[in-house]
Formats: C-alpha cells, structure tokens, sequence
C-alpha cells in the first residue's frame, strides 16, 4: 500500500469540510496510510482542549481531526543531506521542507499538500534528477475535491463543504460562495486550478 503524506494546512481545510473520511480513497487505503507532521498532532491536540490556534474554527473541528490522527503515523525526518536540498527557499517552509524530503526518500510515497507557493518553488530549487523521483508523485486540494466528488457524489460534498468553503480561497471560487455552484461549472473550475498549478509545479501533480 502507498503512504500518503499530507500537510498541516490541507488536512485543516479537509477537516472543517467534513471530508476527512475521503483521505484513504487517495492512496485506496486507511489512515494507517497516512503520516503527517508530528506538530500537527501536537497543535491538534492544544486546539482540541481548547487553545486558540489559526487553523482551527473550533475545538470541535480540532477533535475531528484529532480522531484520525489518532490513526496516522508521523513523518519520518528525512536525512540532512536531503533537507539541505530544499532550505533557503523563501517559497518552501520548514514542513514542506520535511514532507518533500521525506517524499524522496520514500520512492513510492504521494503528497497531498494545500501549499500551492511550495509546489511552484520546487523545480526552481531540486535537479532534473530530484524533480524526476518527484514527477506525479504531488496531489493538491483541487484534485482531492475531485476525489471526494467522486467518493461521495458532488451534492454530499457541497453540502459537507458548505459552512466553511470559505477557509480556502480557490474552493470558494470553485464550489460559490455558498457552495451551490452547478456542476459544469464546479468541474471547470476544478480543471482550471489544476491545470494551471500542474503548468506552474511541472511535473509534479499526480
């Protein structure tokens, strides 16, 4: 089975939709697939007692999240010499410096990632070769939409998405402000983000 890593921003946005149950259909598996950051157990636990934390809405939503990671493995760090491939690049943070690291060395990992700046800012920093072993290896949040449409039906996931479409910019354009856009549109719109952050992260995006 393939290990899904996915970043602190993504699966914020994935549990204030309510979507959290589609993330084993990316890698059609559980979330024993999946490995995440270690500080996003440990913020997802502050903000589940109550701390106040910018990517969570609620407790509530930081509980949700908690009960799957519950599941989840961490992210292994990758080794020095891979990490110093990606630091000094004002477009890759430290965890997306992690989670990319971590995906060369796990040559049969994906990514699911909500950072659209660190996608484009890779191929400017890694070798034709490093690009290589990371070619289709990437998902971004519109191709898991698409996912989940697919999972669960476009109806259930707006409706899912309809309380907080909001915490990401482009999911709003795609789905409408309240979350009640047709589904030519809605699909459209998906192919458009994905096309333009696949010509940006070439090749990159699964």
């Amino acid at each position: 089975m393939r290990l899904l890593l996915a970043d602190n921003d993504a699966l914020g946005k994935i549990a204030h939709w309510e979507l959290l149950d589609c993330i084993p259909q990316v890698v059609g598996g559980t979330w024993h697939d999946v490995a995440v950051l270690d500080t996003l157990l440990h913020r997802t636990r502050r903000a589940a007692a109550g701390k106040s934390d910018k990517l969570f809405a609620s407790p509530a939503i930081a509980a949700r999240l908690l009960a799957h990671l519950d599941m989840a493995q961490m992210v292994s760090l990758p080794p020095p010499e891979i990490r110093a491939l990606l630091t000094d690049h004002a477009g890759i943070d430290p965890g997306e410096q992690i989670l990319f690291g971590a995906l060369l060395v796990q040559p049969s990992g994906l990514l699911l990632t909500g950072d659209k700046r660190a996608l484009s800012a890779l191929p400017e920093c890694l070798s034709p070769e490093h690009l290589l072993a990371l070619a289709g290896r990437c998902i971004c949040i519109e191709q898991f939409i698409v996912v989940a449409i697919a999972h669960l039906g476009l109806a259930e996931v707006q409706r899912r998405m309809r309380p907080y479409v909001g915490r990401d910019t482009a999911a709003r354009i795609i789905m409408g402000s309240a979350c009640d856009a047709t589904a030519t549109n809605v699909y459209a719109a998906l192919d458009s983000y994905i096309n333009d952050i696949r010509e940006r992260a070439d090749p990159l995006l699964r």
